[in-house]
């Protein structure tokens, strides 16, 4: 049997900053292999053929590729430092020794994003009551494409249809062809958010995902008496306070008075 390429694995996606090691998976039968090319989108950039000296030749004007040598061999192939436009078709051909000169050849596509930094909570007070409204936003910025963000409270998915969570437009990054996105989550916090909820916001590009986690300390509701006394909500409320008070004395309600001066 002749040559046979069987798989080429890329990253799915790359990174942009960060390396990619592609692979090409191949068995060189019985007539043994002549050469090793890998091509990205139809043109040639690196090329393995043991016979020659160098044994590598590398292709350094293809825009996106830059080859790391010191990883790269007859199996694979190492690209240092991603960048948006080295995404594309990768193909590996392997051609068998002579006389036959047999060719065998796989691909695959590797999609190149940039991902976010770790997301931003906007909006976090650092204690709240059972009965508030927790509004919070969640921003991602300079992604490629831009990112999508879910919030998990205490473990649990937001559903984005739930109507708590709203989808804020997307801006442009700090830079070209990035983009900053936001999202916000209002919810009505209960008893069973206390004493601590986690929350999380996830931004997602594609398969990928970054988290922030924020701890939330969540405190009873107020006694109706001591609510009264520190809603501080309206022009009327001090008045009515010391009025409640002086009746209290007049009347020498003495333990209603005690728990008013608390």
């Amino acid at each position: 049997a002749g040559v046979q390429v069987h798989n080429v694995n890329v990253p799915n996606p790359g990174i942009v900053g960060r390396p990619a090691h592609l692979e090409c998976l191949w068995d060189a039968g019985v007539m043994g292999f002549y050469s090793v090319r890998w091509y990205k989108n139809g043109e040639q950039f690196y090329s393995f053929v043991p016979k020659n000296t160098p044994q590598v030749k590398v292709d350094h004007h293809l825009r996106g590729v830059t080859v790391e040598l010191t990883q790269s061999d007859e199996h694979r192939v190492t690209l240092r430092e991603l960048r948006l436009d080295s995404d594309g078709v990768y193909r590996c051909e392997v051609m068998s020794e002579a006389p036959t000169f047999q060719t065998s050849f796989a691909s695959s596509n590797m999609t190149v994003v940039v991902m976010p930094e770790a997301p931003v909570l906007k909006g976090l007070r650092g204690v709240y009551r059972v009965g508030d409204i927790l509004n919070v936003t969640c921003t991602a910025r300079d992604a490629f494409p831009h990112a999508t963000l879910t919030f998990h409270v205490n473990g649990r998915l937001v559903h984005p249809g739930s109507g708590r969570v709203q989808e804020l437009p997307t801006t442009e990054g700090t830079y070209p062809g990035v983009y900053s996105s936001t999202s916000r989550l209002v919810l009505p916090l209960s008893e069973h958010h206390a004493p601590t909820l986690s929350l999380v916001c996830y931004a997602h590009v594609l398969s990928l995902s970054v988290p922030i986690e924020a701890s939330i300390k969540v405190e009873p509701p107020r006694t109706p008496i001591l609510s009264f006394f520190n809603a501080g909500s309206g022009p009327g409320a001090p008045y009515l306070a010391s009025l409640l008070l002086g009746i209290c004395l007049t009347h020498r309600l003495l333990l209603p008075c005690l728990l008013l001066s608390c």
